[in-house]
């Protein structure tokens, strides 16, 4: 017969054994890590990049009766908001185009863009798992307070293409490609680790990265008209930035400072964008609700993480002349 102190033992070997067990799973790092900082630290700048496609001023002319050589122009203006929970990105777009008309269907357009955007927002806590390196000198994945979220971002860009208007139709394509430089200055958000072996630990990561893409797309402009003095304009486009490029990033911390490309996110992701304006045929202003509407809905399924997506985008070109 066992001893009472060995069934004592035995009892209480399976409960023992599940507490120590307990102890380095708690230390351990995060198991199976889902989606992390870094996807909205990448999903931020690749929104601003959507955002220039979908306002891209598209060829807008009446061909029809314009004389060889004759100029026609278009301008936007656009004022936006791209939230990723407690981190933002918002400022201002700006883009010019040029249509010459070589006959009375086709023409060549030249298009310019400037954005001025800056990063900014609070604090929050989220899952941190850089992998950009794989030697970071700490316990990773886990769970980290962020703060101080802050940076330019610079996207410019100029570029042009063929214009084709379908004769009897009140349509435009636009057949073109753009050179683009995406800059993001002083991307930076500082981190304190708050789980794991390293809690306390802090440091700053840093996604600044200067992008360059070569950008084929092609457009598609509809005019309706609404009464005597109103148009209805639907547009989509279509935009392929090549190539495509690994999502940059730098890390500082106890000891350490590392840089590194991430191979599983990357910069310039294929776009489609729909957009319908309101414009005033006398004298060619108008405004993109349609944008508005797509970027607001569309934009927080292409970028997961992406919660409060805003566009207002003001637009003009030279009026069309009476009777064309």
């Amino acid at each position: 017969m066992k001893s009472f102190p060995t069934i004592v033992l035995a009892a209480l070997a399976v409960p023992l054994g599940a507490a120590i067990g307990i102890v380095p799973a708690a230390r351990a790092a995060v198991a199976n890590p889902g989606e992390d900082i870094e996807f909205i630290t990448e999903h931020l700048p690749e929104s601003a990049m959507n955002l220039r496609y979908l306002t891209l001023p598209l060829a807008a002319p009446s061909l029809a009766g314009s004389a060889r050589g004759e100029w026609q122009f278009e301008a936007q203006i656009a004022g936006a908001k791209n939230g990723g929970g407690f981190v933002d990105v918002g400022g201002a777009l700006f883009g010019l185009g040029a249509t010459r008309a070589l006959s009375e269907r086709w023409g060549v357009q030249a298009v310019g863009f400037y954005d001025a955007l800056s990063f900014s927002g609070g604090s929050g806590r989220d899952l941190f798992h850089p992998i950009f390196r794989n030697d970071i000198p700490l316990d990773l994945p886990e769970f980290a307070t962020f703060s101080n979220p802050q940076g330019d971002l610079r996207h410019f860009g100029f570029g042009g293409g063929a214009v084709w208007q379908p004769a009897g139709r009140a349509t435009t394509w636009t057949f073109g490609a753009l050179w683009e430089r995406l800059d993001l200055s002083g991307y930076t958000l500082d981190y304190r680790l708050v789980t794991g072996r390293n809690a306390g630990a802090s440091g700053v990561l840093d996604h600044s990265a200067t992008y360059d893409f070569v950008t084929p797309y092609v457009g598609w402009r509809n005019e309706r008209p609404l009464g005597r003095n109103w148009i209805l304009a639907p547009r989509v486009i279509g935009a392929l930035p090549l190539p495509r490029q690994g999502f940059a990033g730098r890390i500082t911390g106890p000891g350490f400072d590392l840089s590194g490309e991430t191979g599983g996110l990357h910069m310039g992701d294929g776009y489609v964008g729909v957009g319908m304006a309101f414009e005033h045929a006398r004298s060619g202003l108008g405004i993109d609700l349609g944008a508005t509407l797509y970027h607001f809905g569309a934009e927080r399924v292409i970028h997961k993480g992406i919660d409060q997506p805003i566009v207002v985008n003001f637009t003009w070109h030279t009026p069309k002349r009476p009777g064309s």
